[in-house]
């Protein structure tokens, strides 16, 4: 599988696996952890991308903030925090750039039926999460240990009383995210984004989507016996059966 760049000029710059875009619009999922070659191409975040592109999805992926070439992606989310405690909202300025480049890119019509579906781990799924929010293109979601309440993120403890992070608590989102169809795996013992905290979100989502009239959402959270540093890992069998599930969903 190799990694191949957009060469169209966006403002983030995309990268992606799967078919070539000259044979034409295919599901297409945008998956979000690391950087783009990380997500992308490394053992074991790549795992649910073979899945994805076996089925014939394309899969495209960017750097995070913080991350790439230049970045320990272990300190990424310390910088966010330091970024966020002089006072720049470097998530929603991300968030822009990476809207207005996925626009671009479904105006390309390499995009089956205008629609995006997204992956996300830990960061990455905090970060679909507001994307999708962001854009009714976006349909689905799959997120694995996702951090939710970014307040209540290890890395941000210091900040918590922050109005800047508190604006961007999943929990404020529910209103625009309960119709979507969503699948969560994480840790029954996750300290580093916690699982309470998951637990939580999950609900507002839920109740939101009764209040409007959904009586069964299509919204599932998966607790696994935690795994790896501070129950913040993933296995191979969750990724595998949420990249299963998502290619089913993207080629219905």
């Amino acid at each position: 599988m190799n990694l191949k760049r957009l060469e169209e000029n966006t403002l983030i710059p995309l990268f992606y696996a799967g078919p070539y875009l000259k044979e034409g619009p295919l599901p297409t999922v945008l998956y979000l952890a690391l950087s783009a070659e990380e997500s992308l191409m490394t053992d074991p975040f790549n795992q649910p991308v073979s899945i994805l592109v076996n089925r014939g999805i394309r899969v495209f992926s960017c750097d995070l903030p913080f991350h790439g070439k230049d970045f320990d992606s272990r300190e990424a989310l310390a910088g966010w925090a330091h970024a966020f405690a002089q006072g720049k909202d470097i998530v929603s300025e991300f968030l822009v750039n990476l809207k207005a480049s996925l626009s671009r890119l479904i105006s390309l019509g390499v995009v089956a039926n205008n629609t995006i579906g997204c992956m996300g781990v830990s960061r990455g799924g905090f970060l679909i999460s507001h994307l999708a929010a962001r854009m009714e293109e976006i349909t689905t979601l799959l997120h694995f240990a996702p951090l939710t309440q970014i307040t209540e993120g290890k890395d941000f403890s210091f900040l918590e009383l922050s109005p800047l992070l508190q604006n961007l608590n999943l929990t404020n989102f529910s209103y625009l995210l309960h119709a979507k169809t969503q699948r969560i795996y994480i840790g029954n013992r996750d300290t580093r984004v916690g699982t309470s905290s998951c637990f939580n979100w999950i609900s507002s989502l839920v109740e939101t989507a009764h209040e409007n009239g959904i009586r069964s959402p299509h919204i599932e959270l998966f607790i696994k016996p935690s795994i790896g540093h501070m129950g913040h890992g993933t296995s191979k069998e969750s990724f595998e059966q949420g990249a299963l599930w998502l290619a089913e969903q993207m080629t219905k």
